[in-house]
């Protein structure tokens, strides 16, 4: 029972880690969507920017080159954002998923002391009950 106690805080502590593990890449995923928010925010920026300057056909030109480039540069920053926040996402998925085992194994080794110690106390009161008997027996001899 010493250790299945021992066990339980175990688990217990490494529940603790998961769960806070879960909130950190929580966090991440909210971080990773604001700057996901601000980089279109930049990307639309370029464009009014891009389409201000259409004024002049040669720095129209100039203009579009450079937002393009920009653009190309946004947009790959902005795949490599999701693949980072599908990432997490996988991570959460996994913490979860392993919080939710862990969770599982708690509730079966309670479940395990719990009957343990039911059969100790069973098996005292039986043997109480036994030296009681005995312990009558041998007055009544006594007695007799």
């Amino acid at each position: 029972a010493v250790a299945s106690e021992a066990n339980l805080h175990r688990v217990q502590e490494e529940l603790r880690a998961e769960g806070a593990l879960a909130t950190s890449t929580r966090a991440e995923v909210e971080d990773a969507n604001a700057a996901l928010r601000e980089e279109v925010q930049v990307v639309q920026a370029l464009r009014e920017a891009a389409a201000e300057a259409a004024s002049s056909e040669r720095h129209q030109a100039q203009e579009l080159l450079r937002a393009s480039g920009e653009l190309r540069a946004e947009g790959e920053m902005v795949a490599q954002q999701r693949a980072l926040l599908e990432s997490f996402r996988e991570e959460a998925t996994a913490a979860r998923e392993e919080w939710q085992t862990a969770e599982c194994e708690v509730h079966e080794e309670r479940r395990r002391v719990t009957y343990a110690e039911g059969q100790t106390a069973e098996c005292e009161v039986h043997e109480e009950r036994r030296r009681v008997t005995y312990a009558e027996g041998q007055t009544a001899e006594c007695e007799v």
